[in-house]
């Protein structure tokens, strides 16, 4: 399911971003304030910056970065050369397209078959700020492939496009494979296979810390004790910290740690709760 505000279509505002009236105008945004097209002074803006050459009474944006006017299209600041705005929308958080290509904010993705694309899940992911940024899988006939908000767009090599399923933007498989991101999981098997809190999971038989298997995990007594941060966990037999096994002692330690760091800096009760 494609959240709907992802593929609509907004005109930008006139009010300024939060961010615009501070004393120091170069300060590095924090990640729950991402940049958007706005308008200034009668000038289409991305962030602080202005978008050369938009018409501001055209002028129409998506959430993801992708924006279009009566005479062009643009990605957050450029302009995409030979996009069509006419045709131009937003497929996901991640992905847009005209009637023949087809971009990420990184470029358009090259060789895909624009008649047969289509996006695999919304396009997001979502920070432990609350902040979006565009990750995802999209398939053709023929590819399947994987942005990650880092470098280009990539084909996921060994996955076949026809039996591809995405299960989060992050996590995907088809009739043999098990993907995190572009890589196949080793092993594992697409009917066992499940995931578990902080980008570990497990198959029948194998344990694996994102797409590296953990060597002489035991799947059966595998456990999370920790999802945030550094992540911990354990089985029937040894401790881990990030996928690597450690010995108790470090365990107690980066628990004693995280628990300090809560007590000193304790999260905000949700509004509900107040």
């Amino acid at each position: 399911m494609i959240p709907e505000e992802f593929t609509l279509e907004r005109q930008p505002s006139s009010t300024p971003p939060s961010f615009f009236g501070r004393a120091d105008p170069y300060l590095q945004l924090p990640d729950d304030e991402p940049f958007t097209y706005w308008l200034h002074e009668g000038k289409v803006m991305w962030g602080r910056s202005l978008v050369r050459g938009a018409d501001p009474e055209t002028f129409r944006y998506f959430l993801g970065d992708f924006g279009k006017d009566r005479r062009a299209c643009y990605k957050q600041l450029s302009r995409i050369r030979g996009a069509d705005p006419t045709s131009f929308r937003a497929l996901n958080y991640c992905y847009a397209a005209d009637s023949e290509r087809v971009w990420t904010i990184a470029g358009e993705v090259k060789g895909a078959h624009r008649a047969s694309f289509e996006v695999c899940d919304g396009g997001a992911r979502s920070l432990s700020s609350g902040r979006l940024v565009p990750t995802g899988y999209a398939r053709d006939r023929a590819q399947v492939y994987y942005y990650n908000f880092d470098g280009k767009p990539n084909v996921v090599k060994r996955a076949d496009s026809a039996s591809f399923r995405s299960l989060d933007g992050v996590y995907g498989f088809d009739g043999s494979h098990v993907f995190c991101e572009i890589a196949a999981l080793p092993a594992a098997s697409p009917q066992t296979w499940r995931r578990l809190e902080g980008d570990h999971s497990i198959d029948a038989d194998r344990v694996y810390y994102f797409h590296r298997r953990i060597v002489g995990a035991d799947a059966a007594t595998f456990r999370v004790i920790d999802a945030e941060g550094i992540r911990l966990a354990a089985d029937a037999r040894a401790f881990y910290r990030n996928g690597v096994e450690v010995a108790r002692e470090e365990l107690d330690a980066v628990l004693a740690q995280k628990a300090e760091l809560a007590r000193r800096f304790p999260k905000p009760a949700p509004e509900g709760d107040r």
